[in-house]
């Protein structure tokens, strides 16, 4: 095929080949048989890649980057949970092979993007239209995938802002970046990084083994970014007994390259998806938790590591750590903010018949004990009490997370039998 009865004129942008048919991503489309050359250059060396154009068959669907999301919405189901909709992709190589990433991040203000979010949940099928993630504040962006790893051009987002939340009482809101100085816990293979005032993950460099000091670009990452890290936060949650607990994730990171020059980039060209360095997508981070029914300063048992977003959680107490990842020896991770927020639903426990109080004081005990925050916060108790005679009261004492003490009394003081039924409002219930 000539340049002249090509269908489509030299300079016309091809989007994109198919991998797995043996093309390669040449950018512009050239006549047949011409050459395009990028200079690039590389510290003090000059580096030529010359790039030659075939002649193929474009089948319509199998040039083209997967098309962006469309029509994303997002719905709650549950108090934790939603569902998210879209448009099905009318690529056919996205619908048979292909895979739709959704991520997020906890930022509100609309700045979140691609770089700086992390996966939400696991990557579904490429026809998919809906998916079930946690309902947690922050941002959610989606991206489809065809069946060679080409991504949409844009993220396609929906924002969930909270309103101030009522009927919850806030066990813990922790956040390991706002300690003096941040991030105290234990590190493996992450050090805090105070040029970017983040948690960040290493390189695998060997300081002794290097020949030539000036030839490293940063001697905070030598070599490759290692593949996976961990942050274990530096307290324990105890809450003092067993409870079902709502959790919740506070992740705010951002992808980059430490090392942003094309000599310091140490994996294939062929995987990268632009010279300048601007999609960073091949880090993530995960937020894990452990609990224990037992006391944590004893000898506990302790469940085995889990990730979460969101969710309702038993035990007594509660650890949690960070895991850092990279599939990419020149993309890291930066974790600018990261914790949790621990809160308990407000819920009434009440009498389920008449009690009598007797001619003295009366103990009541809780079918299932509130959560009291070191004894600073306590149910509110409501009598609603029968055969009172003029002049009777009565007098509520000694209120606890486990119950309280009722004493009716008549017009002289006197301790006297009445019957009553109550209702107890507070936080969380112990199991």
């Amino acid at each position: 095929m000539s340049a002249t009865d090509s269908p489509e004129a030299p300079g016309t942008p091809l989007r994109k080949h198919r991998h797995d048919l043996g093309h390669e991503d040449h950018g512009a489309k050239l006549a047949a048989g011409t050459t395009k050359a990028i200079q690039a250059l590389l510290a003090d060396k000059l580096v030529v890649q010359q790039w030659y154009e075939e002649d193929q068959d474009n089948s319509d669907g199998l040039f083209a980057y997967a098309g962006d999301v469309q029509n994303l919405t997002i719905e709650a189901i549950s108090a934790n949970s939603a569902r998210l909709r879209w448009d099905q992709t009318v690529d056919l190589d996205v619908k048979t092979g292909g895979r739709i990433h959704i991520r997020h991040s906890n930022l509100t203000d609309g700045t979140a993007n691609w770089s700086n979010s992390v996966d939400l949940i696991p990557a579904k099928s490429g026809a998919a239209t809906e998916a079930i993630v946690p309902l947690v504040e922050g941002e959610i962006l989606v991206k489809f995938e065809d069946d060679g790893g080409r991504q949409s051009l844009n993220e396609t987002s929906v924002i969930v802002d909270f309103p101030d939340a009522l009927g919850y009482l806030v066990v813990d809101a922790r956040r390991e970046d706002q300690d003096s100085p941040p991030f105290q816990g234990a590190k493996t293979d992450v050090f805090y990084s105070g040029d970017f005032d983040a948690l960040t993950l290493d390189g695998d460099g060997n300081f002794d083994a290097i020949l030539d000091l000036d030839l490293v670009p940063s001697f905070d990452y030598l070599g490759s970014i290692v593949t996976m890290g961990e942050y274990a936060f530096a307290s324990t949650l105890d809450l003092g007994a067993a409870y079902a607990l709502d959790l919740k994730r506070y992740f705010v990171t951002r992808g980059f390259y430490p090392n942003d020059t094309i000599d310091a980039r140490l994996d294939l060209m062929d995987s990268w998806n632009d010279f300048d360095g601007s999609v960073v997508d091949q880090v993530n981070a995960r937020l894990m938790l452990r609990s224990t029914s037992d006391d944590p300063t004893g000898t506990p048992t302790w469940s085995g590591w889990q990730d979460f977003v969101n969710g309702t959680f038993r035990g007594r107490a509660f650890q949690f750590k960070a895991q850092l990842e990279s599939s990419n020896a020149s993309q890291n991770i930066l974790i600018d903010a990261l914790g949790y927020e621990a809160t308990f639903q407000r819920r009434t426990d009440q009498s389920t018949s008449t009690i009598a109080s007797g001619a003295g004081a009366k103990a009541v005990t809780f079918d299932y004990p509130f959560y009291t925050k070191g004894g600073t916060v306590f149910p509110t108790i409501g009598i609603l009490a029968q055969n009172m005679a003029s002049g009777d009261f009565y007098e509520v004492t000694s209120i606890s997370g486990t119950g309280f003490t009722v004493t009716f009394k008549n017009s002289g003081g006197t301790a006297v039998n009445r019957n009553f039924t109550y209702s107890a409002t507070g936080y969380g219930k112990q199991v």
